[in-house]
């Protein structure tokens, strides 16, 4: 039988059914909208997840780490900071991927802080004592700070855009990797200033490390020329900028050999903006995602209570992993309501085409006489079906363009609360062409398992039988 006979045949008893149809056409229709909303809520969920985090990418960037080496020494675990080898070696890899990195520092401190501090002074010389240090400090210009307050630039890969930056003097060079240069914010100046150090263009200054200045001591330093001072807000590319901004710049070389074992480096950062205009996400991510992983299989891991931990990180990276983690969980949620939804509600679907053709049975076997096979049956009825389900599912669409409001307003508050911040675009619902066509698939497949083994029943029955049976 060709596939036009079997569409009128099915047509006809579908019009000659018309109120159970019509039921099962509901039942399709209230079904497949409910999981189709619940399934549009899962895929509208992971796209926005992921535009708000390629959003955020585009304005802040993202942060490389790469941590110190941590050693078991003596039964306890011993942080030991990152070698200058370990350095060296880095900055091979990162000129691999120059394109991705805008500037490079090194997290520097004294170690063990009980009384330390840096100093920055006028060109006094290194303390050789704590009295020098007390007569230095009674002195007045002088000025103390945290590590956090200084930057330890890598020159050679410090990418950072110059323009615009300083308020006077020049901007840093590879050059200034093995340097003596130093670079203060105007807010430094402006604190030296009411210390009484009035520092211009080309004056030497100190900068020492004390440590244990009441129980002992140890200090060391060097003389370092200021190169230019520039504005601090400047280095801060935009307002999600977190970054912490420094009020000296110097070489990470110059100052460890001026600091010698005073300065520890506990981490390397690395920080990556991309283009205000366009750029290949894509690319980049990808990039990114190589960067990290052969860094990480360059050097060993750390080890802690047995766990391995990488050593080099990349912020966006992890991010994008914990929002498809998120993500993943989300639509595993929605896979499951939907396929419970489907499977609670396809028995009635399943059992109004059984009742159908059982009302049908003496049509079929008058086709049957007339030559129709067991197959033939089995085509009209899985026509049946699929009409059925296809209307019931086209009437659902109509219905879940009606709800997309709703899911709007529902995915707009959760990723405000995941974000933390009000949201300056409109959340995008776009309902996927494959939609409909899964859920109406998912139905007719649901269907025919559950109404095949009646169904082949009824096709195998006798045929003077069912007319006798029907008469």
């Amino acid at each position: 039988m060709r596939i036009r006979d079997i569409f009128k045949i099915a047509l006809h008893n579908l019009r000659y059914n018309f109120s159970r149809t019509a039921l099962t056409v509901i039942i399709v229709a209230i079904v497949s909208s409910l999981i189709m909303t619940i399934c549009l809520f899962g895929t509208t969920f992971y796209r926005n997840v992921i535009d708000v985090n390629k959003m955020f990418f585009g304005m802040d960037g993202t942060e490389y780490t790469f941590t110190g080496r941590i050693e078991e020494i003596g039964g306890r675990e011993v942080g030991t900071g990152v070698s200058e080898e370990e350095i060296l070696s880095l900055e091979e890899s990162v000129k691999k991927y120059a394109h991705i990195v805008n500037r490079m520092s090194v997290n520097g401190d004294l170690g063990d802080a009980r009384v330390d501090k840096y100093i920055v002074a006028g060109n006094s010389g290194v303390p050789q004592n704590a009295a020098d240090v007390n007569n230095w400090l009674n002195a007045g210009d002088w000025m103390d700070f945290d590590a956090d307050d200084m930057e330890f630039a890598c020159f050679s890969m410090y990418n950072l855009s110059t323009e615009g930056l300083f308020y006077e003097g020049r901007g840093w060079t590879p050059a200034d990797a093995d340097g003596s240069g130093i670079w203060m914010s105007l807010e430094m100046i402006e604190r030296l200033e009411q210390h009484g150090l009035n520092l211009q263009i080309g004056d030497v200054v100190t900068l020492a490390a004390v440590k244990d200045v009441t129980t002992g001591f140890e200090a060391a330093g060097g003389a370092f020329t200021l190169e230019g001072v520039f504005y601090s807000d400047k280095l801060k590319v935009n307002d999600f900028d977190n970054y912490r901004i420094p009020l000296c710049i110097l070489s990470a070389k110059a100052a460890k050999a001026a600091l010698g074992e005073l300065f520890t480096v506990r981490s390397v950062s690395m920080r990556y903006y991309p283009s205000e205009k366009d750029y290949d996400y894509n690319a980049i991510y990808a990039d990114m995602s190589r960067f990290t992983k052969e860094v990480n299989e360059k050097f060993a891991a750390n080890v802690s209570d047995g766990e391995k931990i990488p050593r080099f990180s990349c912020s966006f990276i992890d991010t994008m992993r914990m929002a498809t983690l998120a993500c993943m969980l989300v639509m595993g949620v929605v896979v499951f309501l939907a396929a419970i939804i489907l499977f609670l509600s396809v028995g009635s679907v399943a059992n109004t085409v059984i009742i159908s053709v059982d009302k049908d049975r003496k049509f079929i076997g008058l086709l049957k006489a007339l030559g129709l096979r067991q197959r033939g049956v089995t085509r009209i009825v899985t026509c049946q079906s699929l009409c059925m389900i296809v209307a019931g599912v086209a009437i659902g669409v109509s219905v879940l363009f009606l709800s997309k409001i709703v899911v709007i307003s529902v995915i707009d508050s959760l990723i405000t609360a995941i974000a933390g911040v009000p949201l300056t675009f409109r959340v995008a619902v776009n309902i996927p062409v494959l939609l409909p066509v899964l859920t109406a698939a998912a139905f007719f497949a649901a269907a025919f398992v559950f109404s095949r083994g009646s169904l082949q029943k009824i096709a195998k029955q006798d045929v003077i039988g069912t007319i006798n049976e029907v008469a």
